[in-house]
């Protein structure tokens, strides 16, 4: 236990960090995307890269343990999209943006429908994108 804890802590403690830092004011939320590209582009595979290098090849590669971790991914993956549609089809609508042919969303609607997630995983661009391009698409 305390080997995990000794691998994760760090990193969750730096996600509580820039959490706190953006909460009380001291970097902007501009910030963020930034961010989250160094932690998930270059922080994140060094700590992932040391933790891996000490350990014995085969105990990286334990079938149990990438059976478990890939199981639970994909159960949480399945849970979010479950929810997510269940609150488009009860609401109408997905982060905060009518689900209908009228919508005319611009850019600033759908920053600020973004703007209460905490992680966007360096793919922020590419979702406001998808946000946009989906609004132009009939929905019948």
């Amino acid at each position: 236990m305390q080997a995990i804890l000794a691998v994760t802590f760090p990193f969750f403690a730096l996600v509580l960090l820039g959490y706190l830092a953006v909460q009380r004011g001291y970097l902007p939320e501009s910030a963020i995307p930034g961010l989250n590209g160094f932690v998930l582009f270059f922080a994140l595979p060094c700590m992932l890269f040391r933790f891996g290098a000490s350990m014995p090849f085969a105990q990286l590669i334990d079938p149990v343990l990438i059976a478990i971790w890939g199981g639970s991914a994909l159960l949480m993956v399945l849970f979010t999209i479950a929810l997510t549609l269940r609150a488009a089809r009860e609401t109408g609508r997905i982060l905060d943006v009518p689900l209908t042919d009228e919508v005319d969303l611009t850019l600033d609607d759908a920053q600020r429908a973004l703007a209460g997630n905490l992680c966007r995983c360096g793919t922020h661009q590419r979702i406001l994108r998808a946000m946009l391009r989906a609004a132009r698409r009939p929905t019948t």
